[in-house]
C-alpha cells in the first residue's frame, strides 16, 4: 500500500511541476515580469531556465526515471520560490512552495513507489 501511495504522490508532483513549467514557457512575458519583480538577475533567462528545470524534472518524477534526483532538484526550486517570491509577495508563495518542497522530500527519502519506468530495468527488492 505504501508503494502505491508513493506512486500517486510521484505522479501528482510530476503533473504539478510539468504544468507550472509549461505555464512559465507559454506565458514568458508574465513569468519574466514576475521574476523581475522578485529581484532575480536576468529575469528572462532565469524564468526560462526554471521553466525547463520544472518540466524536465517533473517528467523524471512522473515517469519514475531518477525520481529522487528530480524530486531533490524540485525541492531546491521550491526553496528558491520561498526565498524570492515568498519574501517579496508573501501569501500563496509562503504556503504552496513549502508544501511542495516537503512532498518532494518525501520522494527523496522514500522513493517513487510503484509503476516507475526504472522498475522494469532494476525491479525493487
Amino acid at each position: 500500500m505504501r508503494r502505491v501511495l508513493l506512486a500517486l504522490l510521484r505522479i501528482a508532483i510530476g503533473v504539478v511541476f510539468i504544468g507550472a513549467g509549461v505555464q512559465k514557457l507559454s506565458g514568458r512575458a508574465t513569468a519574466t515580469a514576475n521574476f523581475d519583480h522578485w529581484g532575480l538577475p536576468s529575469p528572462s533567462t532565469f524564468s526560462a531556465v526554471v521553466a525547463v528545470v520544472e518540466v524536465v524534472c517533473g517528467l523524471l518524477v512522473l515517469l519514475g526515471l531518477a525520481t529522487r534526483l528530480g524530486a531533490l532538484i524540485l525541492c531546491i526550486d521550491m526553496l528558491g520560490a520561498v526565498a524570492t517570491a515568498g519574501r517579496v509577495d508573501g501569501g500563496q508563495y509562503l504556503v504552496a512552495p513549502p508544501v511542495l518542497a516537503l512532498l518532494c522530500l518525501v520522494l527523496v527519502a522514500r522513493g517513487g513507489g510503484r509503476w516507475q519506468l526504472l522498475d522494469r530495468i532494476d525491479p525493487p527488492r
